[in-house]
C-alpha cells in the first residue's frame, strides 16, 4: 500500500469513528448488500480479475472495520449505563 493509500485508509476509518451508530448500521447493510452482490457476481463486463479481486478485498475490509467501529461503540455505551 502507498502512502497516500494508507493516509487515506486512516481517514476513513477516523470517519467511521465518528458516525453515529444508525449511520453505521445503514452504511454496514450497504456494505453487506454489495459484498453479496460481488459473491455472486465477481467480475462485471470489462472488468479485470485483478480489479475484482482490489474491490472485494476492499469490501470485506470496509465490513470487517464497520463492524469493529459499531462494537467499540455499543462497548461504550454498555459501560456508561453500568450494564
Amino acid at each position: 500500500m502507498t502512502d497516500e493509500n494508507n493516509f487515506e485508509s486512516k481517514q476513513f476509518i477516523d470517519a467511521l469513528a465518528q458516525m453515529r451508530e444508525l449511520e453505521l448500521v445503514r452504511l454496514l447493510d450497504i456494505v453487506e448488500t454489495l459484498a453479496q452482490d460481488f459473491r455472486q457476481n465477481p467480475i462485471r463486463d470489462g472488468e479485470s480479475v485483478a480489479a475484482a479481486a482490489a474491490a472485494q478485498e476492499f469490501l470485506i475490509i470496509w465490513n470487517n472495520e464497520v463492524k469493529r467501529v459499531l462494537t467499540m461503540k455499543h462497548m461504550k455505551e454498555t459501560a456508561k449505563s453500568g450494564r
